[in-house]
């Protein structure tokens, strides 16, 4: 088994299963890919954004764009995070620490004296709770009553457990805050959204990724498959003795 973990643009795309058999002839030898169809889907998908047709050729073209991004794609430090002037998606394959290096992030901008608004849909059944240092926790009604607006703190905003009540909010929640675009409170603030790559079909959520990063201090997501988001810079989770050394 080979786990394929590909890039576009300086991008990851997310891990997926090949299991690859290799038949050798007298002349060639082939190696046969065999794909689920959830992922051949996305294969093809990838190779129309990147104008590939065959998909030995997208294979191709994403490994060497792997190598390059590897080799300069910034780690998701706070202080690379808060220079860089695009929203930043922490990317890279699960448990490679992406929600750990967010967490980094967060506490240095509690100690900064950063406010923030975390949306975490990663509590569900199964799954531990991350982020569970931040006490104050709100929902969608209070998102849209503005109050948080007038009270600057670090926020967690717990999503609901279904995904398509999950969608709902996370759409709702941005035509909120696009409508909050002009208001120069916003300009100290952190968002951040875990699992990001859930929402990538919602418009109202790119919108906020692309017309609000001049607005706050700063936009971050979480996703395995960041080319889903071209409009952010992606960057890798910081190593975890790093992480290890924070928390002691």
């Amino acid at each position: 088994m080979l786990k394929a973990w590909c890039i576009h643009e300086s991008v990851t795309i997310a891990s997926k299963m090949l299991q690859i058999q290799t038949r050798k002839s007298d002349k060639h030898s082939r190696t046969h890919i065999q794909l689920a169809v959830e992922t051949a889907k996305q294969l093809d998908d990838v190779g129309k954004q990147i104008g590939r047709g065959t998909r030995p050729k997208i294979i191709k073209a994403l490994i060497e764009s792997f190598a390059r991004a590897n080799e300069e794609m910034l780690f998701a430090t706070y202080e690379n995070v808060v220079k860089e002037g695009a929203p930043i998606c922490i990317t890279g394959r699960p448990y490679s620490g992406k929600s750990e290096t967010l967490d980094l992030i967060l506490r240095r901008a509690q100690q900064e004296g950063a406010p923030f608004l975390l949306f975490n849909s990663v509590n569900r059944p199964g799954n531990p709770p991350d982020h569970g240092w931040i006490s104050k926790t709100i929902g969608y009604y209070e998102i849209a009553s503005l109050k948080w607006l007038d009270k600057p703190d670090q926020y967690s905003v717990l999503l609901e457990q279904d995904p398509e009540v999950r969608k709902s909010s996370i759409r709702e929640i941005s035509k909120i805050l696009l409508r909050c675009e002009a208001d120069v409170r916003l300009k100290d603030w952190i968002i951040a959204v875990e699992e990001a790559h859930e929402y990538w079909k919602i418009e109202p959520f790119n919108s906020v990724l692309r017309r609000m990063r001049k607005c706050v201090k700063k936009l971050i997501v979480i996703s395995t498959e960041p080319e889903l988001f071209r409009m952010c810079e992606p960057m890798r989770p910081v190593p975890r003795e790093v992480v290890m050394q924070s928390q002691r």
